[in-house]
């Protein structure tokens, strides 16, 4: 896994390339602040949700939390 500069984010809203932000945290900790195109899918359910949340394998994940 590779960390992701604010820059390196930047540009990947403003190209064409579709991607995913995911923040594994748990509801609540997800509810006091999180980015504002993050999903949320607690790591307690993860495996459960991510293919409903995520239908395309391709699709490029970015995982965010609160460091």
């Amino acid at each position: 896994m590779q960390r992701l500069s604010v820059e390196a984010l930047v540009s990947k809203f403003q190209s064409r390339n579709e991607f995913a932000i995911v923040d594994p945290r748990e509801e609540g900790l997800f509810a006091r602040g999180h980015l504002l195109a993050a999903s949320n899918l607690p790591l307690s359910r993860l495996e459960l949700l991510a293919s409903q949340a995520m239908p395309r394998p391709s699709t490029e994940i970015i995982l965010c939390d609160d460091g």
